[in-house]
C-alpha cells in the first residue's frame, strides 16, 4: 500500500449513517485513472467509503466505526471492541493503469481496454519503453479504427468482467498466502475498474459459483458502479450503495 497523504476519512469516527454519506459526497466521485494512479490512497479511501456506506444504509454496520489506516491489510476497521481488516484492491492489473497513462501521453485515441491489454504477452512486466512502442504501433495501424466496444458484446462483456473479478480475488489469496495478514479476521473489497457494463444480477451470481477458496478472508465484496456486491459462495446477494441517494437494492 503506497503512502497517503492527508486523510479525510481513515482515522475519523463516524457515529451514525448520514456522517458516513456526507463523507461520501465530500470524497466526490470515482477518482479517474490518473488520478488514482498517482495516488492509490485516494481511490482506496473512495472505496472504503462506500463500502461502510453501503454496510450501514443495510443495517449491517455498528456504530460508532472507525477505520484505520494499515499496511496488511489496507485499513483496520473497529466497531467498539471488535476489529475486522479490509484489504482493499483494484479488478485491473496496475500495468494496464500505467499503459493507459502511456497512450495519453502519445495521443493514441482508440484503447485497447483491459482484457485485450492483459492478453498480450507478458503484459503485466511490460517496461515504460515498451508500452510507448505499442502505443506507436497502435496509432500507426488504427488511427481511424474503432476499438471494439463491450457494450457491443454483452455475452464477452460479462465472461471478461468476471475473468478480471475472479483475478483480482486469487492474485490477494495467493499473495496472503504466502504473507500472511496481520489480523486474524479480515474482508477483501475489490474495486471494479473493469470500465464493463454488464448485468450485475446475474454476475453476482456466476461469481457466486466461480468464487475461489478464500481462506485468507472472511467476505468478499465487489464495489462495481453504485451497488456493492457481497460474495457469499452458499448465497451470493448484494447491498445498496448510496452515493449521494439511495437506489434500489439488487435482489
Amino acid at each position: 500500500m503506497s503512502t497517503r497523504g492527508v486523510s479525510r476519512v481513515a482515522g475519523q469516527w463516524f457515529t451514525d449513517a448520514g456522517e458516513l454519506l456526507a463523507a461520501g459526497v465530500a470524497l466526490g466521485d470515482a477518482p479517474s485513472r490518473a488520478k488514482a494512479r498517482l495516488a492509490k490512497g485516494i481511490t482506496e479511501e473512495w472505496a472504503l467509503i462506500r463500502h461502510l456506506s453501503a454496510l450501514a444504509v443495510s443495517h449491517r454496520l455498528a456504530f460508532p466505526v472507525v477505520a484505520r489506516a494499515g499496511e496488511r491489510p489496507d485499513f483496520i476497521v473497529q466497531t467498539g471492541t471488535h476489529e475486522t481488516g479490509l484489504e482493499v484492491t483494484q479488478a485491473v492489473d496496475a500495468s494496464y493503469s500505467r499503459f493507459l497513462s502511456v497512450a495519453a501521453r502519445a495521443g493514441l485515441l482508440h484503447v485497447p481496454d483491459a482484457v485485450d491489454f492483459l492478453s498480450l504477452p507478458n503484459a503485466s512486466a511490460m517496461s515504460t519503453h515498451d508500452m510507448e512502442m505499442l502505443a506507436a504501433r497502435l496509432k500507426e495501424h488504427l488511427p481511424a479504427t474503432r476499438w471494439p466496444r463491450q457494450e457491443d458484446r454483452p455475452e464477452a462483456a460479462l465472461r471478461d468482467w468476471l475473468a478480471l473479478i475472479c483475478d483480482a480475488i486469487s492474485r490477494k489469496i495467493e499473495r496472503y498466502t504466502r504473507t500472511p495478514l496481520t489480523i486474524d479476521r479480515c474482508d477483501l473489497l475489490i474495486y471494479d475498474n473493469t470500465g464493463r457494463t454488464v448485468d450485475l444480477k446475474r454476475g453476482i451470481e456466476m461469481l457466486g459459483a466461480s468464487l475461489p477458496a478464500a481462506q485468507s478472508f472472511q467476505r468478499i465484496y465487489v464495489l462495481s458502479e453504485a451497488v456493492l456486491l457481497e460474495l457469499d459462495a452458499a448465497k451470493p446477494h448484494t447491498s445498496p450503495l448510496t452515493h449521494p441517494v439511495p437506489i434500489e437494492l439488487l435482489v
